[in-house]
Parts: C-alpha cells; structure tokens; sequence
C-alpha cells in the first residue's frame, strides 16, 4: 500500500493489524490513490455511517475500501434510484450484508428485472424482499430462479 494511503488510514483509526489484514486480502489496496480511498471513505460517510462503523465495514470486507466509482454509481442506480432505498435503509442493509456494493450490480439488476416482468412484483415487493432477505443481493439470478 502507498505510504501516504497507509499513514491516513492509521491517522483514520485504522491499527497496523487491521492495514496488514487488508493488503492480505485485496491486492488492489496496492494500486488505489489517496483521493480514491478518501472518496470511498465518504461515500459511507453520506451513507450515515461514522468512522467506527466505516472501519468496522472495511475490516470486514476490505474491497469496500477500493470500490470504483463506476460500481458505486451502478448501484447508486439501483438502491437509490430504482428501489429509492433511504439511506437509513442502507446502512441497516450494510450491517448484514457487507458485499451489498462489492457483488455484481449487473446480476442485482438482472434478478429485478426478473421479478418485475416474469414474476409481476413491484418495486416495492423488491425493496421488502432485500430487506428482509438482504443475502439475494448477493445471489446469481438462476440461484434466484431456483429458489422460486
């Protein structure tokens, strides 16, 4: 990891275990610049998380720390634009699911599209169903499929 990514996230809260874990696990951590970490790192933040909570998340699952802006927008698109997920409602589905913005947002919106035109549920029907079973924003449409 760039020095002047690792000096901010200890400055952030971040202990050497936890910087060490995180070079471990995704090798991109080794190629992101400091604007880009600062980036993600509020994005979270607008999400209603707080530092703790941020850094919890990214212990958990570090590739939220080197999302690009190209999947955060795509699902941008499809929490906030399509199903118009709160923030609230976000962070809530951040606790259970930490990959909800690390998982294919092209199969998400397949599995959507899939409910709406095969199965006629609403959009609303969709929003209760990733609340309640947050773990399908994680799944491949024919898991879906099968599951119904």
């Amino acid at each position: 990891m760039k020095d002047e990514v690792y000096e901010y996230l200890i400055n952030y809260g971040f202990n050497k275990e936890n910087l060490n874990t995180i070079e471990e696990e995704n090798e991109d951590i080794y190629f992101i610049s400091l604007d880009k970490i600062k980036e993600n790192i509020d994005f979270f933040s607008n999400k209603g998380l707080n530092s703790k909570e941020i850094i919890n998340l990214i212990n958990d699952n570090s590739f939220n720390l080197t999302l690009s802006s190209k999947r955060k927008n795509a699902f941008e698109n499809i929490y906030v634009k399509k199903l118009k997920l709160s923030n609230e409602q976000i962070k809530y589905l951040l606790y259970i699911n930490n990959n909800m913005f690390t998982c294919s947002p092209i199969e998400l919106d397949k599995i959507i599209n899939y409910l709406i035109k095969d199965k006629n549920y609403s959009l609303d029907d969709i929003r209760n169903i990733i609340l309640t079973n947050p773990k399908i924003i994680n799944k491949k449409l024919e898991d879906v499929i099968k599951a119904l």
